[in-house]
């Protein structure tokens, strides 16, 4: 994982716990329009986490994708005792 991916999972994590805590506030005793400013505020912050989200799911598929390519374009390297996989397979005489 790189870390540009593990710096964005954080600043996810933490704006997730910063809304629970901001809306762990509101209380029997909260004002209607104190509560609903409670909830703006944590709702800001879940869309700011859903965006790290998405930002770090699209470097994974990037790193994915470039792993894969990495892997397509090593050259196929025959082992000893074992047979070639890219040969078609024989006929049998049943």
């Amino acid at each position: 994982m790189s870390d540009r991916i593990k710096e964005l999972r954080e600043k996810r994590a933490k704006l997730v716990h910063d809304a629970r805590e901001k809306l762990d506030e509101i209380t029997e005793k909260t004002k209607p329009e104190d509560a609903e400013e409670i909830h703006r505020v944590a709702d800001a912050m879940l869309d700011e986490s859903d965006a790290l989200a998405r930002e770090a799911e699209k470097l994974e598929r990037e790193q994915r994708l470039a792993r894969a390519q990495e892997e397509l374009e090593k050259p196929i390297e025959r082992q000893s005792g074992r047979e070639d996989r890219t040969a078609a397979p024989e006929a049998s005489d049943a």
